[in-house]
């Protein structure tokens, strides 16, 4: 093998491990709405047998939702708004998070059971549109990555 054959074949290997790392990118918005989904699952659960506090709502949430969410207990006592400021996440995205999270504590038990299954219903629209968005656009990235790679290696030999 002569030096540019394994020059290119590195560059190849490079813009493919590029095009893989931007499409999984799009992985986080998967993971947190699944994340939302558990979560509204395990307090429905919570609720029905009047077991939670806000200190146990924080504690039940997935380091992908502390990473967008900073939630304490303060929150909730002086009734603070919860920003979210992700640009992973489009401004309506970010507006129906903030929503959820504003009404916990909120309700009364019966209505806020309402309420998180109304929201899980959400959150699963979204994790099936995130689901189909990675699937399309991370597969995409490698090939392009690849692509890209092999045309860099042409044009260097």
């Amino acid at each position: 093998m002569t030096f540019k054959t394994i020059i290119g074949i590195l560059i190849v290997f490079a813009t493919t491990i590029l095009g893989f790392k931007f499409g999984e990118k799009k992985r986080f918005k998967k993971v947190v709405y699944n994340d939302l989904v558990n979560l509204c699952i395990t307090l429905k659960s919570d609720l029905g047998y009047l077991n939670i506090t806000v200190d146990k709502i924080i504690s039940k949430m997935p380091n992908s939702l502390k990473e967008i969410v900073k939630l304490s207990p303060q929150n909730f006592i002086e009734g603070q708004k919860i920003k979210i400021l992700d640009k992973r996440f489009s401004a309506d995205e970010q507006e129906e998070i903030t929503l959820f999270f504003d009404k916990l504590g909120v309700l009364d038990s019966k209505n806020l059971i309402k309420f998180i299954e109304h929201y899980e219903v959400k959150f699963k629209n979204r994790l099936s549109s995130a689901e189909s968005v990675y699937k399309k656009n991370s597969t995409f990235c490698v090939k392009i990555g690849a692509l890209l790679g092999a045309l860099i290696f042409v044009i260097v030999i």
